[in-house]
């Protein structure tokens, strides 16, 4: 009985410092977690978040604007300019005149003057304030393809441009300022005429 009364207050302190030790390892194991979270963030501190991306970092967008290719030029920076054609003929033009077998005086001759070898029929201008036409009629030996050809050539020379042709004339060109047309004559003889029908302009 003695023996037993002496082992039951010693049972009873060893369950209660068991009870202790296991209760204090459990608050330990909860404090765990707590204490390694405040030591790796600094008092003060916002948590850490998720690492930013290339984009998202401060000063990216900036750098990726500055890195862009420069635009292309503007097309009107590389294109070469062209002057402006001037007219043929220019002011005062000569008085109005009309005579058969000879050019009048003023006749653009260098434009729609005769070919080589052929016959001046009649000529003649009539002019106004800011426009004049010329005409000449002529007669060559050649045929009329060598007509439109030799004036194709001369004409084209001259920076013209021509045009379709039509019930009008059988060869066209045209200019900034300047209309020129040859028209073949039905011939009783041998031979080619040909007519010419110039308008020149000052504006």
């Amino acid at each position: 009985m003695d023996n037993r009364s002496e082992a039951a207050p010693t049972r009873r302190r060893v369950v209660a410092i068991v009870a202790t030790l296991v209760g204090a390892t459990i608050a330990m194991l909860l404090l765990l977690p707590t204490a390694a979270t405040d030591r790796d963030v600094p008092r003060g501190a916002a948590p850490p978040g998720p690492t930013p991306t290339a984009s998202e970092r401060p000063g990216a967008e900036s750098r990726m604007d500055s890195e862009a290719p420069p635009p292309p030029p503007d097309a009107s920076d590389t294109l070469p300019l062209v002057a402006s054609a001037a007219p043929l003929i220019t002011a005062p033009f000569p008085d109005s005149a009309s005579t058969s077998g000879a050019l009048v005086d003023g006749f653009p001759a260098e434009a729609i003057g005769p070919l080589p070898n052929a016959d001046i029929v009649e000529s003649a201008i009539v002019s106004g304030p800011d426009a004049m036409q010329a005409t000449l009629v002529a007669r060559t030996d050649s045929p009329g393809a060598d007509v439109i050809e030799q004036l194709r050539q001369r004409w084209a020379s001259l920076g013209l441009t021509q045009q379709s042709a039509s019930s009008a004339g059988d060869l066209a060109f045209e200019g900034a300022y300047e209309t020129f047309t040859l028209s073949l004559q039905p011939s009783s003889g041998t031979g080619t005429v040909y007519v010419i029908s110039a308008v020149f302009h000052t504006d």
